[in-house]
C-alpha cells in the first residue's frame, strides 16, 4: 500500500510544482508584454493628441517654443518626446541631453514610421542607458513628410511592477507547496490506510480467524470494501458454526451408541471411533491405523471392500 501513497503523494506535489512553473513561464510574461502593450498605445493617443500641436509651432519655425512644449507634454505625461527630421536629426527633444545627437536614421521604430506612419521598438536607450519602449508616427503636411515625433517611455515600472509579480507568485507558489504537503500527506494516508487495514484483515483470515472485521470511518468506495469484507467474513463464520454444529451432533450420536463404531480413511486411519469402540480397543483410536490395533483375520479384507 506504500506504493499508493507515495504515488498520490507525490502526483499532488507534483502537479502544484507544474502549475507554479507554469505561472512563472507563461503567465508572468503574458502580463508583461500585456503592460508594454497597454503602455504603446497610451503613447499612441499622446503621440496623436501632440501631433496637430507640433505641426502648428513646427510651421512657425520657433525652435525655442517647440522645445518647450515638447518639454511641458513630457513632464506632465512622464515620457520623452523627440521630434526629428525625415534624415534622422534630431530637431528637438524633451530631455536635457545637451548632444551631440546621433542620426536616429536607423532606429527600428524610426525606420518602421518613415515607411509605415507608425513604428514601436523595445530596446535599450543609448542616450539613457535603460531600457525604453518607442512609438513614432510620421507627420505630414500637403503630402510631404514634415517630421517624425518619437514618444518614449521607461520600462523601469514595468519591470519592477513584473520583478515583484514573479516575487509574489514565488511566495505564494512556496506556500501553495507547503500546504499540498500537508493536504496531500494527510489525503494519501486516509486512502492507503483503509487499503492497508483491508490487506491485514485479509492475512488475519487467511490464517483461520474468521472473526475479523473492519471498521470504516468513512462513506466512500473503500468503506463499500470494508462492508462488503465484513459480510463475507460473516458467511464464512457463520457456515464454520453450522458445519461445527452438525459434526458435534454427529460425533454425539455416534458416541451414544452402544455399539462399537468408527470411521476410518482410505489409509486405514481412524478418524472418528464411539466410546464402545475405544474401550473395546483399550484407548483413544483416532489418528491410528486400524488394522495395527485391531489384528483379527480378515480386517483388512474388510477394509478393502468398504473401499469399493
Amino acid at each position: 500500500m506504500r506504493k499508493i501513497f507515495w504515488k498520490v503523494f507525490f502526483g499532488s506535489l507534483f502537479i502544484t510544482l507544474l502549475f507554479a512553473l507554469l505561472l512563472l513561464l507563461f503567465f508572468v510574461p503574458s502580463l508583461k508584454r500585456s503592460a508594454v502593450a497597454s503602455e504603446a498605445r497610451l503613447l499612441r493617443s499622446m503621440s496623436e493628441a501632440l501631433t496637430p500641436l507640433v505641426v502648428a509651432k513646427f510651421q512657425e519655425g520657433d525652435q525655442g517654443s517647440l522645445s518647450s512644449l515638447l518639454k511641458s507634454v513630457a513632464q506632465r505625461g512622464r515620457v520623452r518626446i523627440t521630434l526629428l527630421s525625415p534624415q534622422g536629426q534630431v530637431l528637438a527633444d524633451s530631455s536635457s541631453f545637451k548632444g551631440p545627437w546621433e542620426i536616429h536614421l536607423d532606429r527600428q521604430e524610426v525606420g518602421e514610421a518613415l515607411k509605415n506612419r507608425e513604428g514601436r521598438s523595445l530596446r535599450m536607450s543609448t542616450t539613457l542607458k535603460e531600457k525604453m519602449l518607442y512609438v513614432a508616427e510620421r507627420i505630414e503636411e500637403g503630402g510631404r513628410v514634415l517630421a517624425v515625433l518619437r514618444l518614449s517611455l521607461s520600462l523601469k515600472e514595468v519591470e519592477r511592477l513584473t520583478a515583484e509579480l514573479e516575487r509574489k507568485i514565488f511566495l505564494f507558489s512556496l506556500l501553495a507547496l507547503l500546504f499540498v504537503f500537508g493536504a496531500s500527506w494527510l489525503f494519501a494516508r486516509s486512502l492507503s490506510k483503509p487499503l492497508e487495514d483491508l490487506r491485514e484483515a485479509a492475512e488475519r483470515v487467511a490464517q483461520g480467524d474468521y472473526s475479523t472485521r473492519l471498521h470504516p470511518r468513512s462513506r466512500d468506495e473503500v468503506s463499500l470494501v470494508a462492508e462488503s469484507f465484513n459480510s463475507m467474513t460473516e458467511g464464512i463464520n457463520a457456515l464454520l458454526g453450522e458445519v461445527r454444529e452438525e459434526r458435534d451432533r454427529r460425533e454425539t450420536i455416534l458416541r451414544s451408541l452402544p455399539q462399537a463404531l468408527g470411521v476410518v480413511s482410505e489409509r486405514g486411519e481412524v478418524l472418528l471411533a464411539n466410546q464402545a469402540m475405544e474401550r473395546a480397543a483399550g484407548g483413544p483410536l483416532v489418528g491410528e491405523v486400524l488394522t495395527e490395533r485391531f489384528r483379527m483375520a480378515g480386517m483388512d479384507e474388510l477394509l478393502t471392500k468398504s473401499r469399493k
